[in-house]
């Protein structure tokens, strides 16, 4: 439509990152109160890792837009003031979400969340929760919506399974065939950076997010926080790795960050972001050594542009 150049190659991905944005404001919004709302959506338009990834051509903010899309519907199918209608809205629009991310990525659009859901319920020991799941709709849903591509795909090329589902998959995860491989504690610096200027306020976030609310049935924040720790070990477990792989949780992070912003007085706040102004600083006054950086596959015009 709008030819071949380099701001279209990454429109995928601006668009996705601002609706995920969007996307939080409006969660949060319904879940935590509006103030909650507009800090997590600041939060994470302004998150370093997320910024970046806003303007690369790859499939991984696709991913992680529907992947939160899928958790976000959940929340909102799942509070305690959504009537029957609202629920089953929700849960079938967080179905045809999980197949979204299904086609974008593979089945970790379904392991991920299913995972974190799973967990939940035998935390909480809130087996009713299943009840209110739309598991045979949403099952239906997700099976039309996805078989159709998988099997025409499949007709067309007939190793297509194999290489996606076993190689792509299987011996991606558990092979260091790839080429990807770090050690598993590499998204520690990859999370503490990218998450910056809020990575001091994050660990506030989610030292209280475990912290039961005794007038909510469902527990949103508790449930975000298993949803970015099953995300966190699931990658660090892989035998191939990317920076951009834990993109997913950035919205969930940015959602309990947002509810913590609404809840600290302005010196703590001040304190909090201080380390980070100071970072920020520092990498102002090395942007004009940032050339030496440059390579062959990135040369230094590029360098220098983006500085």
């Amino acid at each position: 439509v709008f030819g071949e150049h380099a701001w279209t190659a990454r429109l995928w991905s601006l668009l996705t990152g601002f609706l995920g944005v969007l996307m939080v404001f409006f969660t949060g919004r319904w879940l935590f109160g509006a103030r909650a709302g507009w800090y997590a959506a600041l939060v994470l338009a302004s998150s370093l890792l997320y910024v970046l990834i806003g303007h690369v051509n790859t499939l991984d903010m696709g991913v992680s837009f529907f992947l939160s899309a899928s958790v976000c519907a959940f929340l909102l199918a799942q509070r305690d003031a959504a009537d029957p209608r609202a629920r089953s809205r929700w849960m079938l629009t967080a179905w045809v979400a999980t197949a979204l991310a299904v086609l974008s990525k593979g089945l970790i659009g379904l392991v991920l969340p299913g995972t974190a859901l799973v967990l939940y319920v035998l935390i909480e020991r809130d087996w009713r929760l299943t009840g209110r799941l739309r598991l045979l709709a949403g099952s239906a849903l997700l099976l039309a919506l996805t078989l159709p591509w998988f099997i025409a795909v499949s007709l067309a090329n007939p190793q297509f399974c194999h290489f996606f589902f076993i190689h792509e998959h299987f011996e991606r995860f558990l092979t260091k065939e790839a080429g990807r491989y770090q050690p598993p504690w590499y998204f520690v610096p990859v999370l503490l950076a990218g998450m910056l200027p809020w990575t001091l306020t994050l660990f506030d976030a989610l030292a209280r997010a475990w912290k039961r609310d005794p007038g909510q049935r469902f527990q949103a924040q508790r449930f975000l926080f298993l949803w970015a720790a099953v995300g966190f070990v699931f990658f660090s477990a892989s035998d191939s790795k990317l920076v951009s792989y834990i993109l997913p949780l950035f919205p969930a992070l940015a959602l309990l960050i947002g509810v913590r912003l609404t809840q600290l007085g302005a010196r703590a706040l001040a304190w909090q972001a201080l380390p980070a102004a100071l970072a920020a600083g520092a990498v102002l006054a090395l942007l004009p050594g940032i050339g030496r950086s440059a390579s062959r596959e990135v040369p230094v015009a590029m360098f220098h542009a983006y500085a």
